[in-house]
């Protein structure tokens, strides 16, 4: 997931200014936040837990057989330049573009993806607009709480 870097032809590492270091301290401890609470409200849903392999804080729950909700945050990746939360259904429901253009708008001011996988996603940008951590913490919750409610319906797990 990472983009080449000139390590890779011998170039000795620089590590990152202590502003960036200080974001992603920032981020990765709101999102731990966020997630266990969000993970510790949802049934059976496992506490998060953060890939090496992606340095992303992920928790899943399956409410129904054959059927796997994920949630998590991931500080940014190829598909986006920037730290994100996200809430993924597995398998992909059947709709047509048409349809994913129709869903409910996601609270927070999350958005719909259907590129790799499909759920929702909350970008670092929607958030970080509100200058206080709890009004920060506020709209992650709305985009939560919104993006699970409507891929339960997607699932057949809830009625509308």
């Amino acid at each position: 997931d990472l983009p080449p870097h000139k390590i890779l032809d011998g170039a000795p590492f620089t590590p990152p200014g202590e502003d960036v270091l200080r974001k992603l301290t920032v981020h990765f401890s709101n999102a731990w936040r966020v997630l266990s609470f969000v993970s510790e409200s949802t049934p059976d849903c496992s506490a998060p837990r953060c890939s090496a392999a992606a340095f992303a804080y992920e928790s899943r729950t399956s409410p129904a057989e054959a059927i796997d909700i994920a949630i998590g945050f991931r500080p940014g990746d190829v598909e986006r330049n920037e730290p994100y939360f996200y809430v993924a259904l597995a398998p992909r429901p059947k709709l047509g573009a048409d349809e994913i253009e129709d869903l409910a708008e996601l609270e927070g001011g999350g958005e719909w993806n259907d590129e790799e996988w499909f759920g929702a996603v909350l970008p670092g940008s929607t958030y970080t607009i509100y200058d206080t951590e709890s009004a920060q913490a506020a709209s992650v919750l709305a985009f939560f709480d919104s993006a699970l409610e409507q891929l339960r319906i997607l699932a057949g797990l809830e009625e509308e």
